[in-house]
């Protein structure tokens, strides 16, 4: 299946250059077809030089992906989970499920561990665990029948921060 939408997107790709398509045009119709084709129902695709988002609706509701420079925080995001000060946000998701959203900042590792022991305690999260990994750090909190699972990982000298937020 995969080597079918690679290849249908491919064709889609020459077929709108020959139409005399500008890339940006080309590019957003072959990421809706690959999506679309993946998921099984309709996308919407904005491609730009500052990022992508991509958005797609389901029975269950309405999944938005935002990338680049287009990524934010999306509308609904719980006030109550820390996202680290002066992180830069890299992506966002926003499910019927939940939320996940990854940031880098160039804060080390250890301070933005700390950050977060902190911060998510005040807010009101019981931490249910914490383990140490080669290179990072993975915590679950729990609030009512929410949860939040966090990755803070060092990759070349790059803190790495990865939330995902179950509604």
């Amino acid at each position: 299946m995969k080597r079918f939408v690679f290849w249908a997107a491919a064709f889609v790709l020459i077929l709108n250059i020959g139409c005399g398509k500008s890339n940006e045009e080309v590019g957003e119709e072959a990421a809706e077809q690959a999506i679309e084709a993946a998921l099984g129902n309709e996308a919407g695709v904005d491609l730009s030089d500052e990022g992508m988002t991509v958005t797609s609706e389901d029975e269950d509701g309405t999944y938005t992906w935002t990338g680049g420079d287009q990524a934010k925080v999306p509308d609904g995001f719980p006030a109550d989970v820390y996202i680290y000060e002066g992180a830069e946000l890299l992506m966002s998701t926003d499910t019927p499920a939940g939320f996940v959203l990854a940031f880098e900042t160039d804060a080390p590792l250890d301070d933005v561990v700390e950050s977060y022991l902190e911060e998510m305690s005040a807010a009101g999260w019981t931490k249910q665990m914490a383990t140490e990994m080669d290179g990072g750090q993975m915590m679950v909190y729990l609030q009512d029948d929410r949860s939040v699972n966090l990755t803070i990982f060092d990759e070349e000298g790059v803190t790495q921060i990865g939330l995902t937020v179950s509604r």
